[in-house]
């Protein structure tokens, strides 16, 4: 009888140190997702401990704690950010993604990894996406007489004829509403207009170029002439439909539909694919996933977590405004949930669904904080600022390659 009360205490011993504790680190992954990925991983044993960091100063924690020995064992990032990778806080997932069966290079849209593969391995398991869309207030465009935009609209034709037509202007000449907002984020346009930041070995920049000096010219003429705010982050005004700076259409990720529909109940919002360009329609990147800090004791456990948090259902993630990058998880249930949420039709939420395919790189580089900053400087010194595109992007440029040529 002792002997087997004894094996029992064994038993339970064993188990209980068999139990591991996995360390979760993210700026903005909702506590419900995290709930639904400790359920996904409890039947291995394992648990999920989750901090949620500011994003002002997320990465200075983690690279502390990492290199102080308490850091976490899965840590959410950006592909586009080099500053864990070069920090040497995260691990390449290659070996992970050639043998899983379950989750692997072929599970995701074949997209995906263009922005997910990059200085020789891949650092982040891809978990959610956000296309960049238009968003259109229906009920001012059918005052207007005008149809919904669709996906033969081009940036430099309907789009500014449209919006054109749905600016409200006073009598004093002060706009009330304007027919168009852009985000403070011209990726997507110039993308889409066959313009580029850094040449395709990412060591040269090419932001001098005919392609984006066009665009930008288009943009600073659209805001000489008030038929567009000031570039800048104006998405909560143009949800609620409140403030100095209102709008009809607005372009923006599909995340922010999540505040747009809610925002206002009143307003019948719709969706359509962003504009196209001379080049075509490109989409600036607007995803993150889950990175493994190569620092963790449990390298296995936390691959079983950062699966579990990019195999989430559809349905789950759009929960939280966002779309899934793995293939069949935006199945018949998340198309019935993003219709019942966002008051959408079947048509508009497979369309979001099939811009993933439009979705690239914006580029890659160690500096590539800097470079968007110098960047995001000279479009709105041009847009807002009224300064020569001939001036302003040479010394961007000029800039740029400064920074390049330092490594």
């Amino acid at each position: 009888m002792l002997g087997l009360l004894a094996l029992m205490v064994g038993l339970l011993c064993s188990c209980a140190f068999a139990e591991v504790t996995i360390r979760l680190a993210s700026w903005g992954t909702s506590d419900f997702l995290v709930d639904a990925a400790r359920e996904a991983v409890a039947p291995y044993g394992i648990k999920i401990e989750f901090e949620k960091i500011s994003s002002s100063s997320y990465l200075d924690k983690v690279v502390s704690s990492t290199l102080g020995g308490v850091g976490p064992d899965v840590i959410a990032d950006l592909p586009y950010r080099f500053s864990l990778l070069t920090a040497g806080i995260i691990t390449d997932l290659t070996p992970y993604l050639e043998k899983d069966p379950e989750v692997n290079f072929k599970s995701f849209y074949p997209a995906i990894w263009g922005m997910y593969t990059y200085a020789g391995g891949t650092w982040i398991l891809p978990s959610v996406i956000s296309p960049y869309l238009i968003f259109y207030n229906k009920q001012h465009l059918n005052s207007a007489g005008l149809a919904a935009p669709n996906e033969n609209w081009r940036w430099t034709v309907e789009l500014p004829e449209a919006a054109n037509k749905l600016k409200v202007v006073q009598s004093d000449g002060k706009v009330t509403r304007y027919g168009l907002l852009l985000e403070n984020r011209l990726y997507t346009p110039i993308f889409s207009a066959g313009g580029d930041i850094l040449n395709a070995e990412n060591n040269r920049a090419v932001i001098d170029s005919p392609a984006v000096a066009n665009i930008l010219k288009v943009f600073q003429e659209w805001r000489l002439k008030d038929l567009i705010p000031p570039l800048g982050d104006h998405r909560r005004n143009f949800a609620a439909e409140f403030g100095s700076i209102q709008a009809v259409l607005g372009t923006f990720g599909f995340n922010s539909y999540t505040n747009t529909s809610y925002a206002n109940p009143a307003v019948e919002w719709g969706i359509a694919p962003a504009p196209l360009g001379e080049a075509g329609r490109s989409l600036d990147e607007n995803t993150w996933g889950y990175s493994i800090s190569a620092f963790t004791k449990h390298p296995d456990e936390a691959w079983i977590v950062a699966k579990a948090l990019a195999s989430l259902k559809g349905s789950l993630l759009l929960r939280d405004g966002q779309l899934s990058p793995m293939i069949g998880k935006m199945d018949n249930s998340a198309v019935t949930a993003a219709m019942e949420m966002y008051r959408l039709s079947r048509e508009e939420v497979l369309m979001a669904f099939q811009q993933v395919n439009y979705v690239r790189p914006s580029f890659r580089h160690i500096k590539g904080d800097e470079i968007k900053d110098i960047v995001n400087k000279a479009f709105s010194r041009i847009v807002n600022g009224g300064e020569s595109v001939g001036t302003v992007l040479p010394a961007a440029q000029e800039s740029i390659n400064a920074l390049l040529n330092e490594d």
